[in-house]
């Protein structure tokens, strides 16, 4: 846009603080009153430097608004895809615990009918709190997976919110 002309007034020496001296002789030979209009004429292209750094600014923001649009679309992907490997992840742990709790359960009837000693029995037990703390930890990535998303997923319904 180009700039608008500027018309200013002003009057100096009124004596605002002190009526007594504010008679008329005083204020036609001791006061100064200007009027004036001005116009600023840009020389050498400031003008269309100015418009051109106004319109590359927008580029750059147009850029970067879509660059941060595309970005939070991948890492919202990126998480679901977190989200669905943890899920795969607990399904396979438990039906991991599944099949060894059947082990187990074989091994205490072995062991039962003396077919193992105690301390085989006591080892393949053991070995079953290995199973049960995949499956909890599968379980906790689940969790924290899909709390990243529904995070992920806020941010983005926001930065939309905004953009409309």
């Amino acid at each position: 846009m180009r700039p608008n002309p500027d018309l200013f007034a002003d009057w100096d020496y009124l004596p605002a603080f002190t009526p007594s001296a504010q008679s008329s002789t005083y204020i036609q030979s001791s006061t100064e009153g200007d009027i004036g209009l001005s116009y600023l004429i840009e020389r050498g292209g400031k003008r269309q430097a100015r418009l051109k750094a106004a319109k590359d600014a927008t580029a750059v923001t147009i850029s970067t608004v879509a660059d941060n649009e595309r970005t939070l679309t991948f890492q919202v992907a990126s998480q679901y895809m977190t989200v669905e490997l943890a899920e795969s992840t607990l399904d396979l742990a438990q039906q991991n615990l599944k099949g060894y709790q059947n082990t187990v359960d074989l091994s205490e009837i072995r062991y039962r009918s003396g077919a193992i000693s105690q301390d085989d029995f006591l080892k393949i037990k053991i070995q079953l709190l290995q199973f049960q703390n995949d499956v909890a930890q599968a379980q906790l990535s689940r969790v924290q997976g899909l709390s990243n998303l529904r995070t992920r997923i806020r941010s983005r319904e926001l930065r939309h919110c905004r953009a409309i």
